[in-house]
C-alpha cells in the first residue's frame, strides 16, 4: 500500500470516528451482521440475545430519523426505538392477523431496507474524504446550555470527577448488596423490610448525586445519562439479580400468548382479548426467534429496566425540547422513575405502547406546534390570570421536519398503539386532542385520524367486548378511580403500601401543579399550561371506564412524564441553592414512598422457579378441558402455547380457591366441610380440576387474613384423605391436587 493510500485509509477512519451518525450507522451495522452470523453458527444464549436487541430496539428507526432533519442525540435515540418497535409491531400484526407469521422472515424484511439506507452513512462519509471535500456538517439540534447558563443562574462548572463520585460508589454499594437480600424474610410491606442498608445506601447516593449535579446545571452528557441509567437499574435491576424467577404472575400469561402464536402462526379471535390486541405478542414473538431464545422465559425478568430505560429517555426528551436545558431533562427523567410507583412496566402490552405514545406526543410538541386558536388563548389567559403574568406571544419555534413527515410517523404510532393495546389509544387520543382542539398542534384534521384508528379496530370486535367486559362501567369518576380490590381483604401492612403510593402521587401531582404556576410567571414562553393540559387529559377517562379496576393505576401512567417535566421545569427557575435543597427533599420524599409502593406488592408477585416448572408440567401432561386452579393469585398461570386447552377466565385471569372470604371462614378446619368447601369451589367452573398450592400461595393468604398456613396444610391433608381428591404432582414444596370424584 503506498503513503498515500494509507494517508487516505487514516483519513476515512478518523472522519468516521468524528461523524456521530456514521459512527452509529456503523455500530448497528454491526450488530445486524453479528445477530445473523450468531444465528447461521446456531449459537444460542445470553450474549446472542443482547447482540440481537441492539438492531431490533434501533435499526429500522435510526434509519429513519437519520433521513430526517437532525433533532438532538436523546430525541434520536427514543424516537429510533419508538419507530423501530412500531414498524416491527404493526408487520407482525399483519402477519400473525392474515394466519402467516413468520418472525425471521418479517426481521430480514424489516431489518434489510434499514441496513442498505444505514450504510449510506458511513459511504457519504467515505466518499467525503477521498474527493477531498468535508462531509456535510450535521448539527444535531442539542441545545446549548452554555447559552442559557448565566441567565439561568446555575453554579460555575466544576471537573466532572466530583460529580462522578456518588453515582460510582452508590452503583458499587448497590452490587454489594445484592448478596444480603433474603425475599424469603419479607414481611408484607414487601422488599423494602429486606433491603440492607448497603442497598439504601447506594440507591441515596445514586439518586441524590443525580439530583445534586442536575439541579446544579450539570451539562456533562454521559454524566447526566449515566444517573438516570444507574437510578433505573437500582429501581428495577435488584429484583432481577436476587429472585428465584421473574415476578408477577400476570408476565407469565403474556408468554403464553407469545408461545402460542409461535407454535400456531395464527390468531384464535375467540380464546382471549389478547387474540384481538395482538401486536405487542406479535412483536415479543418476532424478538423470541431473531434472538434464537428457547422461550420468551428468558425477557420476562429484565422487560422492566428495559421498558422504564426508553420511556425515560422519551421523557427527558419531551423536557429538553419544551426547557432546552440538558439539566431539567434529567431532572425530569429522574422524577418520573420515582413517581412511577404502579409497576406497569413489566413484560406487558401496556409497557410497550406507552414508548410510541410518548414519541407520538415528542414529535407533536416539536414538529406539529402551531399559534393557538380561540380556545387556546383563553387557556392562555387563564394560565395568565391564576399566575398573574402576561400570557405568551407569537407562534412556537418553527419545525425541522416536513410537516407530512411528522404526521405519518404519529399515525405510524397510533397503529402501533391501536393493535396492541385496548386502552391507550384513547389515553393518547385525549391528550392530542386537547391539543389539536386549542390549536397548539396542527393539523385539525389529525384528531379525526387518530379517534378513527382504534374506534374502526374497535368495531369487528365490539360484540366480544361488549359480551365479555363491556365497553363502559358506570358514568361515574368517583366509583371508577377506585383501585379494584378482587378479594376485599387487605394485610396491615398493604394499608402501609396504599398509603404511601397515594402520599407518593398526591405530592407529584401537587408539585407539577405549583410548578406550572411558577412557571407561568417566570418562564411563560414555555407554556406550562400545554404540559398542565397533557398531565390532566387521563384523568377525563374515569368519567366513563374503570378498565377492571385499574383505570387509576393508569392515570398515574399517563400523568407521569408530564407531571415530571413541570417539577423539573420549574425546580431549575428558582436560585441555585434553594433549587438543590428542594430537589433532594423531593427526591427524598418520592424515593421513600417509591420503595414502598413499588416494592410492597412482591410479597404478592413473587415466583419460584419450582412454580414454574410445575406450571409447564400441568400443560404438558395435564388432560384438556380441566380447571387449572390456584390458593392465590400467584401461580405462573397460562404460560405454555396449549394454555386455552385449559379452563381460565375470560380475561386471563387465574381461577382461585381462597378467593370469598365470607363464604370459606368456619369452613377450612379440615374434615368433610373443607373439603366441601373445594368442591363447591370448582363446581363454579367444572367438576374436573388441578388445583396448586405452594409456600408462595401459603403466604399470600396468610398475609392477607383468607388462610393461614395451618389452615392450608389441614385443607390438602382433608383433601387426600377422602379420597376425593388425590396428590396428581409433586416438585419440591409445590403440590398439585386433581378431582377424581
Amino acid at each position: 500500500m503506498t503513503a498515500a493510500g494509507a494517508t487516505a485509509n487514516t483519513s476515512v477512519a478518523a472522519a468516521l470516528r468524528a461523524d456521530r451518525r456514521a459512527l452509529v450507522a456503523i455500530v448497528l451495522l454491526t450488530s445486524i451482521a453479528l445477530a445473523y452470523l450468531l444465528a447461521l453458527a446456531g449459537i444460542e444464549g445470553t450474549l446472542r440475545e443482547v447482540i440481537a436487541l441492539i438492531p431490533f430496539t434501533f435499526a429500522p428507526g435510526a434509519a429513519i430519523v437519520m433521513r430526517l432533519k437532525p433533532v438532538g442525540a436523546l430525541p434520536s435515540v427514543g424516537l429510533s426505538a419508538a419507530i423501530s418497535l412500531a414498524v416491527t409491531a404493526f408487520g407482525a400484526w399483519l402477519m400473525i392477523e392474515i394466519g402467516w407469521y413468520v418472525p425471521w422472515l418479517l426481521m430480514t424484511v424489516v431489518l434489510t431496507p434499514a441496513a442498505l439506507a444505514l450504510l449510506g452513512e458511513p459511504v457519504r462519509v467515505a466518499r467525503a474524504v477521498r474527493t477531498s471535500r468535508p462531509a456535510a456538517p450535521h448539527d444535531d439540534g442539542s441545545p446549548n446550555d452554555s447559552a442559557n447558563a448565566k441567565t439561568s443562574g446555575d453554579l460555575p462548572q466544576t471537573p466532572t470527577l466530583p460529580f462522578a463520585a456518588p453515582l460510582v460508589t452508590g452503583v458499587a454499594l448497590w452490587l454489594l448488596s445484592l448478596s444480603s437480600i433474603d425475599l424469603g424474610e419479607m414481611t408484607d410491606i414487601g422488599v423494602a423490610s429486606v433491603l440492607p442498608p448497603t442497598w439504601l445506601a447506594g440507591f441515596a447516593l445514586t439518586l441524590g448525586g443525580g439530583v445534586v449535579y442536575a439541579a446544579r446545571g450539570g451539562r456533562n452528557p454521559w454524566l447526566l445519562a449515566g444517573y438516570v441509567a444507574g437510578v433505573a437499574t437500582i429501581i428495577y435491576g435488584t429484583l432481577p439479580l436476587v429472585s428465584d424467577a421473574a415476578h408477577y404472575p400476570a408476565a407469565y400469561k403474556h408468554v403464553g400468548v407469545v408461545q402460542l402464536f409461535l407454535e400456531h402462526g395464527h390468531l384464535r379471535p375467540n380464546a382471549d382479548i389478547y387474540n384481538r390486541w395482538p401486536g405487542f405478542f406479535a412483536l415479543a414473538g418476532a424478538f423470541k426467534s431473531f434472538s434464537g431464545a428457547d422461550s420468551a422465559l428468558r425477557h420476562i425478568a429484565w422487560a422492566e429496566l428495559y421498558f422504564i430505560l426508553l420511556q425515560s429517555a422519551l421523557v427527558a426528551a419531551i423536557a429538553l425540547k419544551v426547557f432546552r436545558r440538558a439539566a431539567v431533562a434529567t431532572l425530569a427523567a429522574l422524577l418520573f422513575l420515582l413517581i412511577n410507583w404502579i409497576g406497569q412496566n413489566y413484560y406487558s402490552p401496556q409497557a410497550f405502547v406507552f414508548i410510541p405514545a410518548l414519541a407520538a406526543l415528542w414529535i407533536v410538541l416539536s414538529q406539529l406546534g402551531d399559534t393557538p386558536n380561540a380556545l387556546g388563548r383563553f387557556v392562555d389567559r387563564v394560565a395568565g390570570w391564576v399566575s398573574r403574568s402576561e400570557p405568551p406571544d407569537g407562534a412556537p419555534p418553527a419545525p425541522s421536519w416536513d410537516r407530512r413527515q411528522a404526521v405519518a410517523l404519529v399515525l405510524l404510532m397510533q397503529a402501533a398503539i391501536v393493535v396492541s393495546h385496548q386502552l391507550t389509544p384513547y389515553a393518547f387520543g385525549l391528550q392530542l386532542g386537547l391539543l389539536l382542539i386549542c390549536g397548539f398542534a396542527r393539523p385539525r384534521w389529525l384528531l379525526v385520524a387518530i379517534a378513527a384508528l382504534p374506534i374502526v379496530y374497535l368495531l369487528p370486535h365490539l360484540g366480544w367486548i361488549n359480551d365479555h367486559f363491556g365497553i363502559f362501567t358506570k358514568l361515574d369518576p368517583f366509583s371508577n378511580a377506585q383501585v379494584n380490590d378482587p378479594i376485599a381483604v387487605k394485610c396491615d401492612g398493604c394499608e402501609t403500601v396504599g398509603s404511601m403510593a397515594t402520599l407518593n402521587s398526591a405530592v407529584a401531582w401537587l408539585g407539577a401543579i405549583a410548578g406550572a404556576i411558577l412557571l407561568t410567571r417566570r418562564a411563560p414562553a414555555t407554556r406550562p399550561q400545554v404540559l398542565l393540559m397533557l398531565m390532566l387529559a387521563p384523568f377525563l377517562f374515569l368519567g366513563g371506564q374503570n378498565y377492571g379496576g385499574e383505570a387509576p393505576l393508569r392515570v398515574v401512567m399517563f400523568a407521569s412524564p408530564f407531571t415530571a417535566a413541570l417539577i423539573a421545569g420549574a425546580l431549575l427557575q428558582l436560585r441555585p441553592v434553594l433549587r438543590q435543597l428542594l430537589a433532594l427533599a423531593l427526591a427524598g420524599v418520592l424515593g421513600f414512598t417509591l420503595l414502598l409502593a413499588l416494592y410492597g406488592g412482591e410479597p404478592f408477585s413473587a415466583i419460584s422457579k419450582t412454580e414454574v416448572r410445575v406450571a409447564k408440567y400441568i400443560y404438558a401432561n395435564g388432560e384438556k378441558g380441566m380447571v387449572v386452579m390456584s390458593a392465590a393469585p400467584t401461580f405462573p398461570d397460562l404460560l405454555a402455547a396449549n394454555y386455552n386447552d385449559f379452563l381460565h377466565l375470560n380475561g386471563g385471569g387465574q381461577i382461585i380457591l381462597f378467593d370469598r372470604p365470607g363464604e370459606q371462614r368456619g369452613r377450612l378446619g379440615g374434615g368433610a366441610e373443607s373439603v366441601q368447601f373445594v368442591a363447591d369451589q370448582l363446581r363454579l367452573w367444572g367438576y374436573d380440576g388441578y388445583i396448586v398450592f405452594s409456600p408462595n400461595t401459603d403466604r399470600y393468604n396468610a398475609f392477607n387474613n383468607l388462610a393461614t398456613e395451618e389452615q392450608s396444610r389441614q385443607v390438602r391433608q382433608a383433601m387426600v384423605e377422602s379420597g376425593r381428591f388425590r396428590l396428581w404432582h409433586k416438585d419440591g414444596d409445590v403440590e398439585v391436587f386433581e378431582f377424581v370424584k
